[in-house]
Order: structure tokens, then sequence, then C-alpha cells
């Protein structure tokens, strides 16, 4: 079993940068980024190991057992200063022994915090951090956690039960040493192993040669502690709080599945005071299974928000029961779920699914997040879709989600071909939010309204799911798109006394702008939002009346509809989207390594100016979403440079010419009056240019020839080159025979 795996810290709960604008200047600091060693340490084999040293390299086998042996003469003789065996980790898959020597700093009722006296004589560490560790350990933590006058042991013996008494003291022992590893920044990596578990120091030595035998947690001094001449304690804090609970869970269950036993760890740094691991890399892609476990953080960001919401709506008692459960994943949790609510395991992951849409506790309590720190997140839309008919192969991971908006007027009809279980409608989720769940593979609804949001929330249950869906309304739209040189995942926030904005250009003549959104970094904040035109390369004068609210969540996207869309705007012309903040130290998202460097400006009170590529390489988090007109669906909706003309059809044979703006994939699908797919054409081009008298054969794959009548051609294409996909538009095609 792995019992750590890879993690970025979260280094004050938000951020991993913190970009400060001053009148003149932009700066940015590379921070060290935090990982956890464990996947290394959990997977070491240490008979293995020496039986390969034994059998291929038997002078350094002898080496090993020898520096055992002084190890343990050299700890029977004192008691204050001890040899440790530690991991180093700088090759993660090829891990390796060394000793190193330490001395007691600190002894308290819970803890025992020794220092490498390597780490001690070069200052890497000293008194002052020893006392600051020790105090969150065992005396008092942040006014976050879940109780200020509680150092993390109790909190976290509160949560999920006593640590192992493996040394018989009662004490958990910390070590706070140099980890070896991978960390240079001379050579641009800045990843280094803030802390692990070992859990063969749970083991007798006769079993494994280098145990430790004690419940012991490692730390690290350099750079976890010390860097750049800076000191600091939260990073190793937040990783010993994470580490802490594997040591707890180990006591009661050893071969806990990842995704569980992880996800009890993170919310164990966020009770203790530490923040929540970085939401926006699930939020923005939650089509993936829920126990999946691939060590990236995006597994650690999506088993955090679950298992937050879970010990919001179940209690912390469950939680508590959880760690302590023999059972294993599911298992657990289908077992002690009856003991606490009424509601099942997949109840309780369809309302996750909603409230991680919806966000909004006033609305409901199971719809939202009840820490402070998680009340803004909201879960990006999967896709938009916004002309008719439409058609697509959906593939639903297990215990997966997508959110797909709708978008057009007049009645929307939906059809799937196999239903996923606990799907659902959600009717204007930011405002009025309405339920409708599907109880069937068919939906219809006569109040689809270009005024109203309607989002389709697709959760899967225990597999996953492949399944046709089908989808008409009566009118689409020309156009929509929402317009962002971002991730959608903050790479720091750019605090700013001032003015923000980004620049944009109008794709084609005739859209309408209808929404602003940004990644808000500061709760309580006073802001006022406009939208400018250019005057002399710069930001110009104003478009739209200034918009004035109030933001409530910090860490949060923040979505405002315009009260009047902005129309009249020119195809290629440039505008800017702003947020002007009201108060002094408020922060709005920065993303490192978006390729939009040089689109984005602030201004500090001397006039516009923009963020230059040799201060900053990427770009502010704030987005517009541009609209066009309804149309009635079948009508030509063009609007990439790629042109077709369709000439009508005789004998069911269509003809196509296409002018196409790169290589790409080709894509005609025909549906019947009931948007009904009919049939679909592939075809691939290798360059840019004119391609006349495209032939197809409209009843291709079909074992039937089309009937007479009238039948809709949907058209896409993807330019293989840019990764872009449009598309092109529908037209209604009568055959006749």
């Amino acid at each position: 079993m792995k019992y750590f795996k890879i993690k970025l810290n979260v280094l004050l709960s938000l951020v991993l940068l913190t970009i400060v604008v001053h009148a003149q200047s932009l700066t940015e600091t590379h921070l060290p980024v935090n990982i956890c060693g464990t996947p290394a340490s959990s997977d070491v084999n240490v008979q293995s190991i020496l039986e390969n040293l034994k059998n291929n390299n038997f002078p350094e086998y002898q080496r090993l057992i020898r520096m055992d042996q002084q190890r343990q003469a050299f700890n029977e003789n004192r008691v204050n200063q001890k040899e440790f065996w530690a991991l180093n980790l700088e090759n993660f898959s090829d891990p390796s022994f060394y000793l190193i020597t330490a001395t007691l700093r600190k002894t308290g009722n819970k803890v025992k915090i020794w220092v490498e006296d390597s780490s001690w004589d070069s200052s890497f560490v000293t008194q002052t951090e020893v006392d600051a560790i020790y105090e969150a350990l065992e005396i008092s933590t942040s006014p976050t956690s879940l109780d200020r006058d509680k150092g993390i042991v109790e909190i976290e013996n509160l949560l999920f039960g006593d640590p192992p008494n493996k040394d018989g003291d009662g004490i958990i022992d910390f070590l706070i040493l140099d980890i070896k590893d991978s960390f240079d920044p001379d050579e641009g990596n800045f990843s280094f192993i803030a802390g692990y578990f070992f859990p063969v120091d749970q083991q007798n030595k006769s079993a494994n040669q280098f145990s430790n035998e004690m419940d012991l947690l490692y730390l690290d001094s350099t750079p976890g502690i010390f860097y750049d001449e800076n000191r600091g304690t939260a990073t190793v804090l937040s990783t010993t709080s994470h580490e802490l609970q594997h040591l707890i869970h180990y006591n009661y269950d050893i071969d806990e599945e990842d995704w569980l036993n992880e996800g009890l760890s993170e919310i164990a740094s966020l009770y203790c005071g530490y923040g929540i691991s970085f939401p926006y890399l699930y939020l923005k892609n939650t089509n993936i299974a829920l126990m999946s476990w691939s060590d990236e953080v995006s597994d650690y960001s999506r088993v955090n928000l679950w298992t937050l919401y879970v010990s919001e709506q179940v209690g912390l008692d469950f939680i508590k029961n959880l760690a302590q459960n023999s059972l294993n994943g599911v298992s657990a949790y289908q077992q002690l779920l009856p003991s606490f609510t009424s509601l099942n395991f997949d109840d309780v992951f369809k309302n996750w699914t909603i409230a991680n849409y919806v966000n909004n506790t006033a609305f409901d309590d199971r719809y939202g997040y009840q820490n402070f720190l998680a009340k803004g997140y909201r879960a990006a839309d999967t896709e938009t879709i916004y002309q008719f008919p439409d058609s697509r192969v959906i593939s639903l991971e297990k215990y997966g989600t997508q959110y797909l908006r709708f978008r057009g007027d007049d009645t929307l009809e939906v059809n799937f071909s196999n239903l996923p279980q606990g799907s659902s409608f959600l009717k204007n989720p930011l405002t009025q939010f309405e339920i409708i769940p599907l109880q069937s593979a068919f939906f219809s609804t006569p109040d689809f309204s270009i005024n109203d949001e309607y989002i389709l929330v697709l959760g899967n249950g225990n597999q996953s799911n492949l399944f046709t869906m089908n989808s008409l309304s009566p009118y689409s739209l020309t156009y929509y798109k929402e317009e962002a040189y971002d991730d959608y995942q903050a790479d720091g926030t750019l605090v700013i006394n001032g003015s923000a904005a980004n620049k944009f250009i109008v794709p084609v003549a005739g859209l309408k702008l209808v929404k602003i959104k940004f990644l808000n970094s500061f709760s309580n904040t006073p802001v006022r939002l406009q939208i400018y035109d250019q005057a002399g390369g710069s930001v110009g004068s104003p478009l739209i009346d200034p918009i004035d609210t109030t933001l409530a969540y910090q860490d949060a996207w923040v979505e405002v509809l315009l009260p009047k869309p902005l129309s009249g705007l020119q195809g290629g012309q440039t505008i800017y989207a702003a947020v002007e903040y009201l108060s002094n130290g408020s922060a709005i998202g920065y993303d490192r390594n978006a390729e939009g460097a040089g689109v984005s400006f602030v201004n500090t009170g001397s006039g516009w100016r923009p963020i230059s590529s040799s201060e900053l390489d990427g770009a502010l988090m704030i987005r517009i979403v541009f609209e066009g007109n309804l149309v009635e669906s079948g009508e030509i909706l063009v609007e990439t440079p790629v042109a077709f003309l369709y000439p009508n059809p005789s004998r069911g044979i269509l003809y196509l010419n296409a002018e196409l703006n790169g290589p790409g994939e080709l894509q005609v699908v025909l549906f019947d009056i009931l948007g009904r797919k009919v049939g679909e054409l592939y075809q691939n081009f290798p360059n840019a240019g004119s391609y006349n008298s495209i032939q197809w054969d409209a009843a291709n794959g079909l074992d039937r020839d089309l009937a007479n009548g009238v039948y809709i051609s949907r058209i896409s294409f993807k330019n293989v080159a840019t990764g872009e996909k449009y598309m092109l538009g529908s037209q209604k095609i009568f055959i006749l025979k």
C-alpha cells in the first residue's frame, strides 16, 4: 500500500506565488514547491534492497550492517542525541539509506522534536523554529483551525483517533533534517520534499534492518524551513498535519485505498488551519473517477473536496469512524453511512456534484460547502451547447461528472441512449436555483429561454458509461465563446491597489458581450467592473456604465452578467475588461503559464500600463463571454473563416465545396426533422485551401436509403495544426429521388 502520494503544498492555502504591484514595478518570486516523499518511502522493500546488495555489492552490504551496529551502540548510551536512518530520495525509483545524527531540542507531553546536527550547525533550524513547531503541534493552531486552543496532535486525535505506540513512550517523534531530494534552483528544479512518514519505522528491526522502531515523522530543514535567507514553519507544519493522519490511520488500517486515505489527510491539513489543496485542479476537469489515483496534484484536489463535503454533510464522528474502519474504500463508506444518515454513497455523490456547481447553502444545505475557504469554489462548464440539432457521444468516468450548459430559446428536448444515473438539470443555478431530476431517457421543457441558464449535470455511478445524447431546440445562437488566457487554476495572485484589465479582440461583427468573469482572491471586497475601448494602443474610454458589486468569497471565480449586453461591436475591434478594486490590499488571480503574455494591464494611480513580458510571463485571470444572435435552427451559422456551399442533393448525394483554414478533419452529420442522427461523414484534409465537390452519400453506413424529406446537416471542422474545433453551422436539406 502507498500511504502518501506526491502532493503540492498549499503555502498560503490559496496560491504558490504572490505578485506585488507597486506604482512602477512588478515582482515575481519563485517559491519552492513542496512534494511528499512517501511514494518512494512507502514502496521501499528493505529486504529486497539488502538481498540485492548482498548478491551484487557485498562490500556495501557489509558497510550498511556495520553502520547499523554502530548506530545501535551509539543510541544505547545516549538519551538526547541519537543516530537515525533516513531515506535518500533524490531518485524516487531507487531510494537508498544514510545515517544522520540528531539532538533532542524540545520535549513536550505529546511530542519530541529532534534536529539533525548538521542542519542545526548550518543554522537551517534555530530554537525559534523548534519552539514554533512545538507550539503548533502541542499548544495552539491558527484561527482557521478546528480549535485554535488545541495543537495539531490533539486536533487530529479528536478527528481520527490515537497514533500507534511503537516505542512504548506514548510520544510522537519529529525529526527535522535536510531531506536529500532533487531540489536544485540553479537547474530550475524548485520541487522539494517537505516531509514523509516511513511505514518501515513501525516494524521491528528483525523484519526491516532500517527501521528506527519509533512513531516518527520526518520534516525538511531546507528549503522547508530555511530558504533564500527567509525562515518559516508553515510549509512543514502543513505537511506534518497531512502526514500525521497517515500515522494515525496506520494504527487502525494498514492497507487503506489511496483515495480515501489521502482525502482524510487533506482535511487533516484543512482542519488544522492549512487550507485546501488547489481546488480548481479538479473543478476545471471533473470527469475523473473519484476513486482513481495517479499521484497527480489534481487527485489531492478531488479527494480533498469530496472528504470535506462528506465531513460537513455526514459529520466529524463519521470521519473518525471512517479512519478507524478496517474495511477499505467504498466498502467502508457503505458499512458506516446507515448509522449516520439516510443517504447511501450514490446519494451523497449526487448531491456533491450539484454542490460543486451551485455552492450556495442559502438555497439548500446539501448544495454547498460550509467552510469559509471553500464557499466561493465552482466547477467549470465542460462545454456549452448552443447550436441545434446536436448529437454527441459522451464518455463518463466511474463516479465522474460533466456540466453541459445549454443556450437557445423556445423549447429544449434531450434524448439519451443510456441515461446516467443521478443526472439532473439545474435551472438558473446562481440565482433562483431549481433542480429538475431526469426521470427517463427523454427530457423536454417548454420553458427554455435565452434569459435562463440550463446546466445539465451528468453524474455517473459505479461504472464507466458511454452513451449518445441528442438535443434539439427551435432556436440556436450564431456564436458562443468564453474568451480566456488562463487555465482556470491560479498560479498566483496579483496584489493591487487600483485596477487590472485584460485586452480582447472581438472575433466577428454582430456579437454581444454578455458576461465578465474573474478570479478574486479576497472576500468582502468592493469592486467596480468596466468595459473600455482602445485609444493610443492602451485602455481608452468606457463603453458601459460601471457595475459595482461586493465580493463575498475569496479564491472564487466571480461571474457578472452585464445588465444590458454590449452590442454594436465590430470584428477585430480591441476592447478591455477591467476590474477596479475599491479597497487596498485586494488581489486578483494570475496565470503564470498563460499563452496571453502581454495582454494584461494595471493602473495603480498613474495611468494604465501593460504588464510586460520582462516582468511577468502570464496573464491576469479576467474573462469575457461573447454571444451571437438567435436564429432558427437549420439556418447557416458561420463563425470562422471556413466556408461551405450546399447545392441541394439529388438521389441522397450531398456535394460540398470547402475553404479550409488549415489541415484537419471535417465532420458532417445528418439529422431527420425530429433531431435523430441518420448519417455521418468524417474526412481528413492534409492542407489548408479550397476543396471542391466533396461528395457524400447521405445514406453512408445505413442499411437503407434515406426517404424523401427534409433533413438538417450539422458541420464541424477540427484544425489539427491549432487544435481548435469549429462548429460551422447547419442547413436544411431536401432529399428528392
